[in-house]
This record gives C-alpha cells, sequence and structure tokens, in this order.
C-alpha cells in the first residue's frame, strides 16, 4: 500500500471509491502511533499496518476510531493495540456484533432498512462471500476528550458528533497541526433520504475551524486539504445551504446555483437537495 507523508509525524494511506475504503492515517510519535480509523476489511488494515511499519513506525500503537461506520470500523478486530471508540461508538458496535454478514443477510437488512444499499454494494467487493467479520469493541471508551502524549506530539480525540453520526470524533495533532475529521462534514445516510440542516453545518464548521489546524484530513472526499482549501468547501457548502434556506421555493434555489454557481451546479444541486430535505424534516 503507498503511504503519503504529510508531516513531520504523519502518514496516510488514499480513498479508494470502489470499495469505500476511506483514509487511514499514523501519527507516529517516538513512544507510541496513534492510527486513525481501522478500514473496512482485514486486508485494508493489515495493508496500512505493514505500509506503517515499513515508514518506521513504533510497533506500540493504539487505534481510534472516528465512527461506527462499517467501512471505519471491520479492520479494528486485527489491531495488535487498545482500540478506542466513543461511548456511543462502543453500544452500536455491540449491537453490529450480533448481525450476521451473509448476501442474504445483508440484503434483508437493506430491505428493512437497517443498512443502505451503496454500503452492501462496497461490502460486496471488499469482502466477498463467504465473508468473515469480526467485530472488536472497543476497549478504551471516550465521552467527551481524550488527550494522548505519543512522545513528539500529542493528540487530542473530541467527541463533536455530527449528522453523519453523532458519535463523530475527531483527533487534533498538535505538534503537526493537523485535524482528522473523518466523515464529519458528509450528510446523514441511514434515516431515509440523505440530508443536511443548513444551521447544524454552520455551529459545525464554526467548532471544526476553532482548531488552529494548518491541515485538515476527511476520509473520502477531497482527504487532505490546506487550511485555506478546507475553509473554501466549506464556504462553498455554507452558501449552497444558505441559497436553499432563504429561497422563497426550492426551485428559486435551484435556479439561483445554476445562474451564480454555473461551474459547480451538478454538484450545488445535488447539496441543494440535500439542504431541502434536512430543513423540510426540520419543519416536520
Amino acid at each position: 500500500m503507498k503511504l503519503e507523508k504529510l508531516s513531520k509525524n504523519i502518514w496516510h494511506s488514499h480513498p479508494v471509491e470502489e470499495t469505500d475504503r476511506p483514509i487511514l492515517a499514523g501519527v507516529c510519535g517516538e513512544d507510541m502511533t496513534l492510527i486513525i480509523d481501522a478500514g473496512n476489511s482485514k486486508r485494508h488494515f493489515d495493508a496500512f499496518q505493514s505500509s506503517l511499519a515499513d515508514k518506521g513506525a513504533t510497533k506500540r500503537n493504539a487505534v481510534v476510531l472516528t465512527h461506527w461506520h462499517w467501512d471505519h470500523i471491520f479492520g479494528a478486530a486485527y489491531a495488535t493495540g487498545p482500540v478506542i471508540g466513543h461511548k456511543m461508538t462502543r453500544e452500536i458496535m455491540k449491537v453490529l456484533k450480533t448481525y450476521e454478514w451473509t448476501d442474504e443477510a445483508l440484503e434483508e437488512r437493506v430491505r428493512q432498512g437497517r443498512e443502505i444499499e451503496f454500503c452492501r454494494s462496497c461490502m460486496l467487493k471488499e469482502l466477498p462471500s463467504p465473508r468473515e467479520v469480526k467485530i472488536r469493541i472497543p476497549e478504551i471508551e471516550v465521552e467527551d476528550r481524550l488527550v494522548i502524549d505519543l512522545g513528539t506530539t500529542v493528540c487530542t480525540i473530541e467527541h463533536i458528533g455530527s449528522e453523519h453520526a453523532q458519535d463523530h470524533l475527531v483527533v487534533y495533532s498538535e505538534a503537526d497541526q493537523v485535524l482528522f475529521v473523518g466523515d464529519i462534514l458528509f450528510v446523514e445516510l441511514y434515516d431515509g433520504e440523505w440530508y443536511w440542516t443548513p444551521q447544524k453545518v454552520d455551529a459545525l464548521i464554526e467548532r471544526l475551524l476553532a482548531y488552529p489546524a494548518k491541515w485538515f484530513v476527511a476520509s473520502h472526499v477531497y482527504p487532505v486539504q490546506t487550511r485555506e482549501e478546507f475553509i473554501e468547501e466549506c464556504e462553498w457548502i455554507q452558501w449552497v445551504g444558505h441559497v436553499v434556506e432563504a429561497a422563497e421555493s426550492f426551485e428559486a434555489a435551484q435556479a439561483k446555483i445554476l445562474r451564480e454557481a454555473p461551474e459547480r451546479a451538478e454538484e450545488g444541486l445535488e447539496m441543494a437537495t440535500w439542504f431541502q430535505t434536512g430543513l423540510d424534516r426540520e419543519k416536520g
């Protein structure tokens, strides 16, 4: 697996869209390595851990799960060190541990609305049948904040949560001035139609930008951004949300996006649909 060096202490992998593999990262201190997320399979995690060892990372390590979604946790069972997760992450994973993971079981959960088709299709590609899924419950529980001294940097693990996942943690490496945001800025996936709400997105972005980070690392889309790039992307997301919130009708919002942002119209219109769904849900 090819890794990129982001800063003095940090190596990271690349996302894989076809199987929904997120970025995995290692914050490599002199005393300990903190691995960000465990990936979506044994193959994924093992390949990352092996590549990280090749870069000289200390074998003493721990893994922090940013949130409970399958692509971030399925590799945790194969971690050699302790696993860290939010208290909600642990509770959800206890439920996942009771599931069967056959093709038939996955299809039935999609039919029942307990799984989404996008995740099912990616699982089939990453973990062909017959598949073995081991769910490892994190041994270390985070409620609000946990600080870990790795020797050459201190990492703060903080619960922020978002519409994408209420249990979502972020991880900040002080010496590197890098904030790992995972999927925190993406929409809610599991509760019917995908959605965002403008006010919640605004508050979340304000909270993320309060960190003095020079780099922001997401899991899938725009995975590594400078602070300036991250702010620009956040402003774009917020602009679409504000357009939808202020418009007299959804059609008027669509027209404004087409008129004022033609270069990103397709993306903007999809995002507008998510924001409109979120606003409709708030109205009841």
